[in-house]
């Protein structure tokens, strides 16, 4: 289990990470509505890499050839790459809200993972906050179009924006 003073030096670079995410995600869902989403990939990749040469310079170079992980990470790279590619494909016919809020059913996965791959402990409290969560994202990403059909014109995340005065 995490100390406290760990997880709390975690969360300011969390809600950072959150912040920067957000006009990331907006341009890509412009970019991938022009673009091929491989083009896509490989622009931001490429300037990752070169992101990554120009702070770690050789060192970064030198661990990553001499690293005992380089099929572990290579795995984890064919991995990264389908999940970007379908999630950037989604970005091409989702609004923009419904396309994000379905990034909102990652705790599950994660909380998933955490315990039968991490073998960490997961409370009850901790399971039913993920379960809450992952029923509002159900809610507010209206998978099967029920919100529709139900003679809603706005949907279910702009109307969410609305009552918590982010809307018009």
């Amino acid at each position: 289990m995490l100390r406290e003073d760990t997880a709390a030096k975690g969360i300011g670079p969390g809600v950072l990470a959150y912040g920067l995410f957000a006009p990331h995600d907006a341009a890509i869902k412009g970019l991938v509505a022009d673009w091929p989403v491989w083009q896509v990939l490989l622009f931001r990749g490429a300037t990752i890499l070169a992101a990554c040469l120009a702070i770690g310079r050789r060192p970064l170079l030198e661990r990553a050839a001499a690293t005992p992980l380089k099929r572990m990470l290579f795995w984890r790279s064919v991995v990264n790459l389908i999940a970007w590619l379908c999630f950037y494909s989604a970005a091409r016919t989702l609004p923009l809200a419904q396309w994000l809020c379905l990034c909102f059913a990652a705790p599950l996965m994660v909380t998933l993972m955490a315990r039968h791959i991490l073998h960490e402990t997961v409370t009850r409290a901790r399971w039913l906050s993920v379960a809450v969560g992952f029923l509002g994202v159900l809610c507010a990403s209206d998978p099967f179009g029920l919100y529709r059909m139900a003679g809603h014109r706005e949907t279910p995340e702009r109307d969410g924006a609305t009552c918590s005065g982010g809307g018009p």
